[in-house]
């Protein structure tokens, strides 16, 4: 998904180049009238870019549009289709969001989180091109791939749904510089989740003043209590900050027929729908 023409012909073309044996369809949702050129449509420009390695290696495109009416025509009402969405901010800047339990630092209100192209990988299983595949690859539109995909083509087994990498780098608040991580676990410390960053757990944020924290913004406590809580309302279970992995999507590989079979796209509304209620996140 991704409305960013030179960086999907990258990865793309990255994906064509170093894995020249095997059958690669690429679907790319993307913005059809704002990628378009004249009377070029984009997957004309795509080709053009591209030139793919073997017939074995194909382009398709969909526009956002497109993809939501297939949705909608099959009974689901993705997200970014309910009245509420948006409310918690989406247009909105910093400085006149909406009041929530949680307040984002600076460089991660950012109104891509709100974006279709970002949300619909919840709604990939059941969308059209897709809905009878076992798995497929997600990969986002700034990753270069170096070596065959091939090589992850690996049996998942029952029960995972996504595969991803777990090495990444992470913001060290004390030195001011990322620093890389590998086989990550724990979400306590971890910049996404913003758990961990409350007086319950002794974050110095909480402690200092403005000028001596700089953006380390202390959280209410309530909201790791309300991600725990909500995490044994709608898994089933209690979550286990410090086992969790750090992961990313960047090139995960996505078990369809798990995801389906667990009902994670439902799992994902419900946790959506608790937010609009709630107000906990932008």
């Amino acid at each position: 998904m991704s409305d960013r023409f030179e960086a999907v012909v990258v990865a793309i073309g990255s994906l064509f180049k170093n894995s020249p044996e095997s059958d690669i369809d690429v679907w790319l949702i993307g913005d059809m009238q704002r990628e378009a050129r004249g009377n070029v449509s984009l997957l004309q420009r795509l080709n053009a870019a591209l030139q793919p390695q073997t017939p074995k290696q194909t382009i398709s495109v969909m526009g956002i549009d497109e993809a939501t009416s297939l949705l909608e025509s099959d009974g689901i009402s993705p997200v970014w289709k309910w009245q509420h969405f948006g409310s918690l901010g989406a247009d909105q800047d910093q400085d006149h969001q909406p009041r929530t339990v949680l307040h984002p630092e600076p460089w991660d209100y950012d109104n891509m989180h709100h974006d279709p192209f970002n949300l619909i990988r919840f709604y990939l299983p059941y969308l059209g091109p897709f809905r009878w595949l076992d798995s497929l690859f997600l990969c986002d539109d700034d990753i270069v791939v170096q070596k065959s995909i091939s090589m992850l083509e690996v049996p998942m087994g029952d029960g995972p749904i996504i595969a991803a990498t777990c090495n990444g780098w992470l913001w060290a608040e004390d030195c001011m510089r990322n620093e890389p991580y590998y086989n990550g676990k724990g979400w306590l410390d971890f910049p996404a989740t913003y758990l961990g960053k409350d007086k319950a757990h002794g974050y110095s944020g909480c402690t200092q003043t403005a000028a001596e924290s700089g953006n380390r913004i202390c959280q209410q406590d309530e909201f790791a209590d309300t991600v725990l809580r909500w995490s044994l309302k709608f898994n089933g279970k209690e979550l286990d900050v410090n086992a969790q992995p750090r992961w990313n999507f960047g090139l995960s590989r996505i078990n369809l027929t798990e995801w389906r079979a667990q009902n994670m796209t439902h799992v994902f509304d419900n946790y959506m729908r608790a937010n609009y209620e709630a107000k906990l996140i932008p």
